[in-house]
């Protein structure tokens, strides 16, 4: 209505009602995207574990163990995977290769052992020649195209793998459903939760903007920890068993 008025009137007025919605949000908690029960889960697990090394599956490996958003992970340079130290991890922040959008806040997430040799695997590969600062993934697989094709590949192997071909509410964005499902489940705060898979709210922006130079990767890891040993999340109607 406020648009339609200053058509109308021919009225150059800022919008009051600008940056109210966030609209990624929104997208994020549509009711046509559904977690992946605790079956499905485990079938997913184990497909994307046997499958090769490559920038798909650990993008998908990546989405497992902390609920981020394909673009996040997409973005990462090869400063941000951290495999050595106490405590192994991935930083989320903007960089060169990408900028965080508007809903996700900077983070530094724990890795399990098994992931880290798989990231120390193919960063030996991919990676020795390129200076810190570059994509940690292939360039094929960086920026729109890479990040399309990275998520219909998901999207399929999901699919497959859950036997739930054609079903819209079943996509690689249920990964990240599940992350906060089986947080919730294991009795993390919610601001922890929404910390470590990149969610941007009140709770997770003032954890994020806690430490100056960011939140030490071990500052919850028990709590990832809770999260990573949580199997069963909630009651599914068996239509979708």
């Amino acid at each position: 209505m406020f648009k339609t008025a200053c058509t109308e009137y021919g009225l150059q007025l800022a919008s009051p009602f600008e940056g109210l919605r966030n609209m990624k949000a929104e997208l994020e908690t549509q009711t046509n995207w559904r977690s992946l029960t605790p079956d499905e889960f485990a079938r997913v697990t184990d497909a994307l574990w046997s499958r090769p090394n490559n920038a798909v599956t650990l993008h998908g490996l990546l989405a497992l163990e902390n609920g981020c958003r394909i673009s996040d992970a997409n973005g990462l340079e090869v400063l941000d995977v951290r495999l050595s130290g106490d405590t192994p991890h991935i930083a989320f922040k903007p960089n060169r290769t990408r900028r965080l959008d508007k809903g996700s806040v900077k983070r530094s997430v724990p890795l399990s052992p098994a992931l880290v040799d798989r990231l120390r695997a193919y960063s030996e590969t991919h990676n020795r020649d390129k200076a810190p600062n570059e994509p940690f993934f292939e360039r094929k697989y960086v920026g729109q195209n890479g990040r399309s094709n990275i998520s219909t590949q998901l999207v399929r192997l999901i699919r497959t793998t859950t036997n739930n071909e054609g079903n819209r509410e079943v996509v690689e964005h249920s990964l990240r459903h599940t992350f906060k499902d089986r947080g919730r489940a294991a009795r993390v705060d919610i601001g922890v939760i929404d910390y470590l898979q990149g969610h941007k709210s009140p709770l997770s922006s003032s954890i994020s903007d806690r430490y100056g130079s960011g939140v030490p990767p071990e500052h919850h890891l028990k709590d990832w920890e809770r999260i990573m040993a949580t199997t069963n999340w909630g009651v599914f109607n068996k239509s979708v068993l």
